[in-house]
C-alpha cells in the first residue's frame, strides 16, 4: 500500500512539473500555456493581509488544548480490570 501511494504521489508530481514546462519560445506568452498563466497570477504580488482577531473562546480553547487531560483516580476503579483467569483458590 505504501508503494502504491508513493507511485501515485510521484505520478502526480511529475504531471504537475511537466505541465509547467514552456512549449513555446521563452520570450513569448501564450494563453494556453500553464507556465505562462501561473506566472501571470504570481506576478501581481501578495495582497496586504488584515486578519480578524481571534475570538476569546477559541483562544481559551487553543490554550487549554496544550495541556494533558487529567483523569481522576476514581475513574480507574475495579470495574475496568478484567476477571481473573486463575483457577479457584483451594480452601
Amino acid at each position: 500500500m505504501r508503494v502504491l501511494r508513493g507511485l501515485i504521489v510521484l505520478l502526480l508530481c511529475t504531471q504537475l512539473l511537466a505541465g509547467l514546462v514552456h512549449r513555446h519560445a521563452a520570450n513569448a506568452t501564450a494563453p494556453d500555456c500553464a507556465a505562462c498563466v501561473l506566472a501571470a497570477h504570481w506576478s501581481g504580488g501578495a495582497p496586504a493581509a488584515d486578519p480578524p482577531p481571534i475570538p476569546v473562546a477559541s483562544a481559551i480553547g487553543l490554550f487549554l488544548a496544550a495541556f494533558p487531560v487529567i483523569v481522576p483516580r476514581r475513574a480507574h476503579g475495579r470495574h475496568v480490570l478484567p476477571l481473573s483467569q486463575a483457577p479457584p483458590a483451594a480452601v
